[in-house]
């Protein structure tokens, strides 16, 4: 999946932020959330940050070098220190849970924001 859906995703779940106050730029911004520094706290940043690396997983088995197969170390320690653990496994729980509807959505061949109830 391409960054670029992945975050089309998450835009389109964001949506219903706009319901709860949440801002015209951060809704619409979250593709360039890395760029947007001044839009999103350190523990967004670190949640966001974690989302992709979770989704994202390439081949490999080392857990430090970029497309290692794992979440890379920094990314992991980064969410770990904004987050308890407790918050940091139903954050990780929620990424997979959203990524596995994803996946579902995709080998059914539905484009993203394409589900129609």
């Amino acid at each position: 999946m391409s960054r670029t859906q992945l975050l089309d995703r998450e835009v389109g779940l964001a949506m219903s932020a706009l319901s709860a106050a949440e801002s015209d730029d951060r809704i619409h911004l979250l593709n360039a959330w890395e760029e947007a520094e001044d839009l999103y706290s350190e523990r967004e940043r670190a949640a966001l940050a974690l989302t992709e690396a979770v989704t994202v997983l390439t081949g490999g088995t080392s857990r430090t070098k970029s497309g290692g197969g794992f979440v890379p170390d920094e990314v992991y320690d980064t969410a770990a220190k904004h987050f308890g653990e407790a918050e940091l496994a139903h954050l990780i729980g929620l990424i997979t849970v959203i990524n596995g509807w994803n996946r579902l959505m995709v080998s059914r061949r539905v484009p993203p924001g394409g589900y129609q109830p």
